[in-house]
């Protein structure tokens, strides 16, 4: 468990509580869970602000990570693929994937659709170098007609939204998001009668 996920999670407790906890009171798991998806909601909104206030299209830079992914087959489409992360951020028009790179070769990104239509076709071995296309959070990596796929790994810059990402001003913004779920929760009668509920009914 993160850190900053836990940290977040016993903030939102103590302002939901006012400081004091109790045992019957949510159960933090709960709160961590709440945590780790308001992330990149955060992440999300951030990107669109920025886009409505500075036509700005290009994800900041906090939130950019390179991985190594090592590409697997997709029988189905008979491709190479390497599989995006959980914590990838999908942005329209797939900005969440910034750059995808093997051998010192940055690749161009295609449509898959035009890319089955150039297939078997001579276009295609105009290309230099592979291209690649994102399909349901897989990249697909998208051979010339005369050149294989030989690398077996790519480097991929992605936005990526987790608690290594985020920023105090971000974590702020995640409890902002979870407080009122939260204390809608936490506002439920407690089924028993204990020393802190004496008069439950």
């Amino acid at each position: 468990m993160s850190k900053t996920i836990e940290y977040l999670a016993d903030q939102a407790v103590l302002m939901v509580t006012g400081g004091r906890p109790t045992i019957e009171g949510i159960d933090k798991r709960e709160v961590r869970a709440m945590v780790r998806d308001a992330i990149p909601v955060v992440a999300r909104n951030e990107y669109f602000e920025n886009y409505k206030a500075f036509n700005q299209s290009d994800v900041q830079g906090q939130w950019l990570v390179p991985f190594q992914i090592s590409l697997t087959n997709n029988s189905t489409l008979n491709l190479k693929q390497a599989v995006l992360p959980e914590s990838y951020i999908a942005l329209p028009k797939n900005r969440g994937v910034v750059k995808v790179q093997a051998q010192g070769m940055v690749f161009p990104q295609m449509n898959y659709d035009k890319y089955e239509m150039l297939k078997g076709g001579a276009l295609l071995s105009f290309l230099d170098k592979p291209s690649y296309a994102i399909l349901s959070n897989t990249i697909l990596i998208l051979p010339t007609c005369v050149d294989p796929i030989r690398f077996t790994s790519v480097v991929v810059t992605l936005a990526v939204a987790n608690s290594t990402t985020l920023t105090e001003s971000q974590g702020l913004l995640v409890l902002n998001y979870i407080l009122p779920n939260l204390r809608l929760r936490m506002g439920m009668p407690a089924d028993m009668v204990t020393d802190q509920n004496p008069n439950v009914k």
